[in-house]
């Protein structure tokens, strides 16, 4: 769980590990994981093997619904987050604080954390090492990696 800059986690792990050298969160172990949980948070993270990832979303999603935006990200990431939370409601608020369309908006995603914000603008671009399902929704997909600034290169072709 985050929350103030920190990862609470209930033990470390390799997946917890990883989360922490991705985000730089410090990670603090919580004696009673579900009584901190019980407060609320932005963003509940479950780690684990991508496999039993998708069953757990499905069992999550198909009990809470629209309430919750749920997501595997990093391949070994479910993410839940309240419903109507999400990369795209955010850059929408954004354009309209900036008076500028969706048809106008560029977005470059890697992951499915990144899916409403693609589906929201008017042009959706997937990383080249993007998770499969974005690549399918996006409307390019770039042909170098977020390592081989892939970011750059569509900036360069279509903005630039």
């Amino acid at each position: 769980m985050y929350a103030d800059n920190v990862m609470y986690i209930s033990r470390h792990n390799e997946y917890s590990d990883i989360d922490q050298e991705l985000t730089g969160l410090r990670q603090v172990v919580v004696e009673n994981f579900c009584d901190l949980a019980e407060d609320g948070c932005y963003q509940l993270i479950i780690p684990g093997e991508p496999g039993l990832l998708k069953s757990i979303e499905s069992i999550i999603r198909t009990y809470f619904g629209d309430k919750i935006n749920i997501f595997i990200s990093r391949k070994y990431f479910l993410q839940i987050m309240r419903g109507g939370t999400d990369k795209g409601t955010a850059l929408a608020k954004v354009a309209e604080i900036a008076g500028v369309k969706a048809e106008e908006v560029m977005a470059i995603g890697d992951s499915m954390n990144d899916e409403a914000m693609i589906r929201w603008a008017g042009i959706g671009v997937a990383m080249a090492n993007g998770d499969e399902e974005l690549k399918n929704i996006a409307d390019i997909v770039t042909e170098k990696t977020n390592d081989e600034d892939g970011v750059a290169e569509i900036i360069e072709k279509y903005i630039l």
